[in-house]
């Protein structure tokens, strides 16, 4: 069976209050990313934000934040490895139901920005991996996918780039990195109470 990727994007609806939702799926994704591996130290989420254009100062000689482009998320997760990919390709996966995961939270990224670009490197039994591909609303979805094996002794991590917030969207985006910080834990409040809950660096 087959699933028109812009068609589920389109059965989704996301409120202009709601455009950080994206970002706080893409979060949660990592912070089960770092569950499932079970590190022995503390997991590392780092979230940057690229704006359109560079900060400038008005008349009054205050500060002009631009708008959020891009969010990029990185995580020192399991990475998505066969299981996490499989599952990522099939709508409304179960894989992570346990979690309260519904398996639709992609889609939501397709709904406020353009589209979004993974990098994942990972290991495997005893074998390092390179996962590359772009999620976009095409036919497919999933486009330009490599997967390679590489050399012993790389770095896991996995990153989530969710490129060019449509304009529709660019006014309700918080903008303030203090802001952002704030509706993050409001979202994930639940996995900051807990002990074992990664670390969350929010960069320019």
């Amino acid at each position: 069976m087959k699933i028109d990727i812009q068609g589920k994007v389109n059965e989704k609806r996301l409120a202009y209050n709601n455009t950080l939702l994206p970002l706080f799926e893409a979060i949660v994704n990592s912070i089960h990313a770092i569950e499932e591996l079970d590190l022995k130290t503390q997991g590392i989420i780092t979230i940057t934000i690229v704006r359109i254009g560079q900060e400038s100062i008005n008349f009054n000689g205050e500060k002009i934040v631009q708008p959020v482009n891009d969010f990029i998320i990185e995580d020192n997760g399991v990475g998505f490895n066969e299981a996490n990919y499989e599952s990522f390709n099939l709508a409304h996966s179960t894989y992570k139901s346990k979690r309260g995961a519904k398996g639709i939270g992609r889609f939501i990224w397709l709904r406020a920005f353009k589209k979004a670009e993974i990098n994942s490197v990972f290991k495997d039994e005893n074998t390092w991996y390179k996962r590359s591909f772009k999620f976009e609303p095409t036919k497919d979805g999933i486009e330009e996918h490599i997967f390679e094996p590489m050399q012993d002794g790389s770095n896991r991590k996995t990153i989530v780039a969710l490129k060019e917030l449509k304009p529709e969207f660019h006014q309700w985006c918080n903008s303030i990195n203090e802001d952002i910080a704030f509706k993050i834990i409001e979202h994930c409040f639940i996995y900051f109470l807990r002990d074992d809950c990664p670390r969350i660096i929010i960069k320019e």
